[in-house]
């Protein structure tokens, strides 16, 4: 049977939260728990930075350079040793850059990508196209969002490595 891993990015691959964190706070250090409040209810970015007066563009830089890869999901990913495609919810364009700025981190390759833009998860039927369509019979999805990234089908095995932030 052949077999694959389709992998969650953002939460998953790295911790996406903890970066966004980390730049708006070097922003504004005294904003800290409104802002993580803000992250976790997933209110949109560039609102977030204009709600604490900030420009935008910087934080996506910052965010940029504090993202980092999640080695406990490496780990298991190079432990399975198959295949891997990336299959996520955000823009390509976010998702291409998220993934140049974490390169250097790790050395897997990914496959393929696929974007907010090509399907939605947790959509049964997209990710079931998404395996046959590039010739596999099985996926692992690896995620860390039991909504976003748990897939009702006989050809999934879920994998979910949630993360856990403390206060």
């Amino acid at each position: 049977m052949k077999k694959l891993i389709l992998a969650d990015f953002h939460g998953t691959i790295v911790d996406a939260n903890a970066a966004w964190h980390k730049a708006y706070c070097c922003l504004c250090p005294t904003q800290s728990d409104l802002i993580w409040e803000k992250i976790i209810a997933k209110e949109n970015r560039a609102e977030i930075a204009k709600a604490l007066g900030l420009d935008y563009q910087e934080v996506i830089r910052l965010y940029r350079s504090f993202l980092s890869v999640r080695h406990e999901v490496i780990q298991i990913i190079k432990g399975l040793d198959l295949p891997i495609i990336i299959i996520s919810n955000a823009s390509k364009e976010r998702l291409l850059l998220d993934i140049e700025s974490v390169k250097g981190q790790h050395d897997l390759k990914f496959d393929k990508v696929y974007s907010g833009e090509d399907g939605k998860k947790p959509d049964t039927e997209y990710i079931e196209r998404v395996i046959k369509e590039n010739e596999y019979e099985f996926a692992y999805m690896i995620g860390n969002d039991a909504v976003e990234d748990f897939v009702k089908s006989p050809l999934v095995t879920n994998i979910l490595v949630p993360v856990t932030y403390f206060s």
